[in-house]
């Protein structure tokens, strides 16, 4: 589950305004991409669903768990939100989110 700034901290580092949250897309975009699936040592499948929120002082969950396309299809809707930095209301919500469909199950989850 990715949890991405999309504050002005962050987009007003670089200009034009909002162009690093555009890099932040392309890398996470790319990052995505390479997770693979595949088995380890004919024991144990490795899949995976991804999720995401962006946030600066609200947090929108872009993408809820999905595959890697639609993933990938809710990232490039993103914009850039500006405003204050609020990184704890962001993991607050975050947690919920990557705990929500995986409660009791043995899934090891990422964020």
């Amino acid at each position: 589950f990715f949890t991405i700034d999309t504050s002005e901290t962050i987009a007003l580092q670089e200009p034009p305004p909002g162009s690093l949250v555009e890099s932040i897309k392309e890398f996470t975009k790319i990052f995505v991409q390479k997770l693979a699936e595949e088995e380890y040592r004919s024991q144990i499948r490795i899949t995976w669903s991804i999720g995401g929120l962006h946030f600066s002082q609200t947090q929108v969950v872009f993408s809820q768990f999905t595959t890697r396309e639609n993933f990938i299809r809710n990232l490039g809707r993103i914009t850039y939100l500006g405003k204050g930095t609020y990184t704890d209301c962001a993991l607050k919500n975050m947690t919920p989110q990557i705990t929500r469909n995986y409660a009791g199950s043995k899934d090891v989850l990422f964020s």
